[in-house]
């Protein structure tokens, strides 16, 4: 007999992740009874024998080749999958929770629809008739906003709204979309990958490469595999920096200005740079600076960047991979200096960065995907007026209103500035609870998906999830939305389902000379041409936002650098903290229902202690938390945990904590480049 659904999560927890004990945080809240009624936490495991299904779950960042165990036709716990080729055998913490949360109160059960007395259930019929119905009347005054730069369901989307006369489609900011178009402003084409195996040495820059930059649980099994160094450079000791071979701590925002450092330094070696149209401007740039000036301002000594240097000439090939410590906001200047400065210390014929094509289209009038990735969603969202709002927005997994920084700004426009808002998502979150209609997703073990290459992969790769339950609300895929919305729309997409679709997809890389493995299938990379020009202009932004004369910060108590980082447990704006991974926030960053900044004990003084409320302010908004002195952050610097801080969600997250991106400060907006914010300047007030 098989398990009915609402008492199914009783035996969860005999699976993968082990039986919960309800953190003490989070006894006595007043939602409880939701938890006792469903989520008792025995893991009374129904008797009969344990199936195993090999799946590719999209759950997680990392894109977890996974098992999933069946009893009964009942999926009861996510274990690792040794043979799958894309995860190797590994699966994170928050891949594993997929079953659990198939079942979260959070979870959206049916279409809705906003009135004045809240959300109220509808029909699929009166869903897509009333969203299409808008879609039909905004004309080109229609945008996308996409929380998933893999899945082929942005083809669909973009060709509904291309239907319509409209190109306004962006990506929520991601790694990916800066190495992009840093990679174009260096004169490169096709989409960037990574080959690990051409260097003996990863330097990740800002990047926190087993937490939120490409793909954490391949990046450390390729690790392994290779043997490669790993060398952190960064401000804070995150999990990369735990695990790193070698740590060089430098101020926030000051990777930049590091790397010229780094130019100067391989200059002075005998080392060359690429003899390629806009390189003057850099050229000119780096005379500005002396080495003295640049130690200053990163605060990295003279003998620790010594170290560093003779590492990297020591190195064959190393890999500089720059990003941020949050997965967004990274300056694309600071992944040209490192794509660069890769190409100079590159040996013949082992240079470590590849390409594969961009995904093709077989949907009619799909904007390219080439075309997509550069639109700066922040920017755009920014830019709206309330004179002339933008008709229709639709929003795919993405959760702008709790993602994107300057969080309070972003709303403001939001609800002014578009008229009408319609989400595609899974759970409750914050976008979701400020649209007018709401269409259910399933999760990637309910129905079908695929993800093109995620950012990180060292080949071109294609994945399919493998759905082995009917959905347990009524929810449909992605693809099937879509094609619902386009049919009531009088469009024709050339396929009729998401079965079909898909099909067809698959078609376009089997075709060809593919390795076929448990729904993966990989292609190696091309080698591309070096750097064959420089544009100037990622540069110039960065300038204009960063003075080249160095400030002094030493002793300034009012002006210091908040750093946002986060740690893949934590889940995503669009899941929130799955409950079962909620036991693995330490009590050094919350507790007692508040969240806590850690500070270094010079930084706090004599003034501050461990426990002391402190205002954070950009000038703009606010924060407050308890300091906890903890000497893994540089001096001047406040590390901030992101992903609790949550409006939405369930009595698990709700009015958890704050969330950093509500003070952090927008370094550049200009339609002509993407968006950053890696240098957070902050004023921090004891209460």
């Amino acid at each position: 007999m098989g398990v009915k659904r609402r008492t199914f999560l009783q035996f969860l927890a005999g699976g993968a992740v082990g039986t919960l004990a309800t953190p003490v945080v989070w006894q006595g809240i007043d939602d409880t009874a939701i938890w006792t009624q469903n989520f008792p936490w025995i893991p009374r495991i129904p008797k009969g024998d344990v199936e195993y299904t090999p799946i590719v779950s999209k759950f997680c960042s990392s894109f977890s080749g996974a098992k999933i165990g069946m009893i009964h036709g009942n999926p009861v716990c996510v274990s690792p999958d040794i043979d799958n080729p894309f995860s190797l055998g590994g699966v994170s913490s928050f891949a594993g929770t997929e079953v659990q949360m198939l079942y979260s109160p959070s979870r959206i059960r049916q279409p809705m629809i906003k009135t004045e007395s809240g959300f109220q259930p509808i029909s699929w019929s009166e869903g897509i008739e009333i969203a299409s119905k808008k879609i039909k009347e905004a004309g080109n005054s229609l945008a996308v906003l996409s929380g998933d730069d893999t899945s082929s369901v942005n083809e669909l989307l973009c060709a509904l709204i291309a239907n319509q006369g409209a190109g306004n489609y962006f990506y929520m900011p991601n790694e990916r979309q800066v190495a992009q178009v840093a990679w174009e402003m260096l004169g490169g084409t096709d989409m960037v990958v990574y080959q690990y195996e051409k260097s003996n040495m990863i330097v990740a820059i800002g990047a926190n490469v087993v937490d939120s930059f490409g793909l954490p649980v391949r990046f450390v099994k390729l690790r392994e595999k290779y043997e490669s160094k790993l060398v952190y450079i960064g401000s804070h000791a995150t999990n990369t920096y735990g695990v790193a071979d070698a740590r060089y701590m430098v101020f926030p925002g000051t990777e930049v200005i590091f790397m010229f450092g780094v130019i100067l330094a391989l200059l002075d070696k005998g080392y060359s740079l690429p003899q390629v149209e806009g390189i003057d401007v850099l050229k000119a740039t780096l005379q500005r600076y002396s080495l003295n000036k640049i130690l200053e301002e990163t605060k990295c000594t003279q003998e620790r960047f010594d170290m560093f240097i003779n590492s990297i000439l020591q190195a064959h090939s190393p890999l500089f991979l720059a990003g941020s410590s949050v997965g967004s906001g990274t300056p694309v200047i600071l992944v040209m200096l490192s794509m660069l400065v890769t190409q100079m210390l590159a040996k013949e014929g082992s240079y470590p960065i590849g390409t594969v094509p961009y995904p093709s289209a077989i949907t009619p009038q799909a904007i390219r995907f080439t075309t997509q990735i550069k639109n700066d969603a922040l920017s755009y969202i920014q830019a709206l007026s309330k004179e002339a709002p933008l008709q229709c927005m639709i929003t795919y997994q993405a959760n702008p209103l709790y993602a994107l920084p300057n969080t309070k700004k972003v709303e403001a426009q939001w609800n002014t500035t578009i008229a009408y808002k319609i989400a595609l998502a899974s759970f409750m979150d914050e976008t979701v609870s400020a649209s007018d209609i709401v269409f259910p997703l399933t999760l990637s073990i309910e129905g079908i998906d695929d993800a093109y290459t995620p950012y990180g992969s060292d080949k071109l790769y294609y994945l399919q999830t493998t759905p082995c339950i009917e959905p347990v609300c009524d929810a449909k895929t992605g693809a099937d939305i879509t094609l619902l919305l386009a049919n009531a729309c009088g469009i024709d997409m050339g396929v009729h389902s998401a079965k079909e679709f898909f099909d067809k997809k698959l078609a376009q890389y089997t075709s060809g000379q593919s390795n076929v493995s448990a729904k993966v299938y990989s292609v190696e990379p091309s080698t591309p041409p070096l750097c064959s020009r420089f544009s100037p202009l990622p540069l110039q932004v960065y300038l204009n936002a960063i003075p080249v004369t160095p400030r002094s910060v030493d002793g300034a108590r009012d002006e210091m650098y908040l750093i946002p980082y986060t740690q893949q447990y934590m889940g995503t704006p669009m899941t929130s903290v799955p409950p079962f991974n909620v036991k693995n926030i330490p009590h050094t960053v919350f507790k007692d229902k508040e969240m806590y900044v850690l500070i270094n004990k010079n930084t706090a003084g004599t003034t501050l202690r461990t426990g002391d409320k402190v205002n954070i302010t950009n000038g703009e908004d606010s924060i407050q938390a308890r300091v906890y002195i903890h000497e893994s952050v540089i001096d001047n610097g406040v590390a901030l945990l992101a992903g609790l801080g949550h409006t939405a969600f369930d009595a698990f997250t709700k009015n958890k904590g704050v969330n950093p991106m509500r003070v952090l400060s927008v370094e550049n907006v200009k339609e002509s480049l993407l968006c950053s914010w890696s240098r957070n300047t902050i004023k921090i007030t004891k209460v």
